[in-house]
């Protein structure tokens, strides 16, 4: 029988959720893990979320508040993540729910026969219901991956449970420094891709114990959305190959892949909208970094790439497409 021994680090981002946080911190409070830190980041809540952690902090010994003035979710990460005493980290969002084995199954999963791997990952399901089974016995089964599953599942694959910061334990020692680029959406895809250029390997844990819960007030329902998405990814990914170090060149062809797909997505969506101007200077400016590279990057099909840059160039057509996929 495993010996629970490693102190575990559960920071919580709060910000104005407080008809979703007391489900969140149930499950937190319901954990059969018995070490935990539990740190709860409120970024200057004034619906009454504030109160809700300074109350739960009062019931539970092992929790502690941060107020702080509101400056988005990373900032809030950070914020914990700096505070935090623990070996382990696990970052659930506020407004999601969880299996009441979810820290123990990890914890077994990051030290799975002995080894010390860097990160736990499970499955999560997107749910729009608040009533999903969270105490049922579970025994699920495990799987390292190795880099390369962890990079295509996320850059080519685009999975949520690759995606996400929120389902996953991760060894603290093994963790990149607290992100400080202030990406307005997707900052898990730019954090996770960092870490995983950095290990070699991670455990799955192939069973649901995350519920990602949809509800009205969440980002991807805005309706800018996507657009700022596909802005935040071409300059993740452009950061991301002007930095990759020798060993991690192989990955250079699902980056510019990924990179250019997000370049026409991006200038097809702003054309003939104010937004156009800046799409046409941060594209361009990728591109001037980047194209020596596409165009020379033989794991890219010659069609592709010759495609890509028609697309990028007769931006009308481009948007045009769009329009009849209904991708805008």
């Amino acid at each position: 029988m495993m010996d629970y021994h490693g102190l575990v680090s559960i920071i919580v981002p709060v910000y104005n959720i407080k008809d979703y946080l007391p489900l969140c911190l149930e499950c937190i409070a319901n954990q059969s893990y018995p070490d935990l830190e539990i740190i709860l980041v409120d970024d200057g809540s004034d619906d009454g979320s504030e109160q809700i952690c300074d109350a739960f902090a009062e019931t539970d010994s092992r929790a502690k508040v941060i107020h702080k003035p509101h400056q988005g979710l990373w900032a809030a990460r950070n914020a914990g993540q700096e505070a935090a005493e623990g070996e382990y980290l696990f970052f659930p969002d506020g407004d999601d729910y969880f299996h009441h084995d979810l820290i123990r199954i990890l914890y077994s999963a990051i030290n799975w026969q002995g080894k010390e791997y860097p990160l736990a990952l499970c499955n999560i399901k997107r749910t729009g219901e608040l009533s999903e089974d969270v105490t049922s016995e579970i025994d699920p089964p495990l799987k390292v991956l190795s880099k390369d599953e962890l990079i295509r599942g996320l850059v080519d694959l685009g999975e949520d449970r690759f995606n996400a910061q929120w389902n996953k334990l991760y060894r603290k020692a093994s963790m990149i420094s607290p992100i400080n680029r202030n990406y307005p959406r997707i900052q898990d895809i730019d954090s996770n891709l960092r870490f995983y250029l950095q290990i070699d390997n991670a455990v799955l844990v192939d069973s649901v114990l995350y519920y990602y819960y949809q509800h009205p007030g969440q980002l991807i329902k805005v309706s800018d959305y996507w657009i700022i998405r596909n802005k935040c990814e071409l300059q993740i990914f452009t950061s991301v190959l002007e930095e990759l170090s020798p060993e991690n060149q192989k990955y250079g062809h699902a980056f510019l892949n990924r990179l250019y797909k997000r370049m026409i997505e991006y200038k097809g969506s702003c054309y003939n909208t104010q937004r156009y101007g800046e799409a046409l200077e941060l594209c361009d400016d990728s591109e001037k970094k980047t194209r020596s590279l596409f165009l020379s990057c033989r794991r890219i099909p010659l069609y592709k790439r010759l495609l890509f840059v028609f697309l990028l160039r007769h931006v009308r057509f481009t948007h045009f497409l769009m329009r009849l996929s209904n991708n805008i």
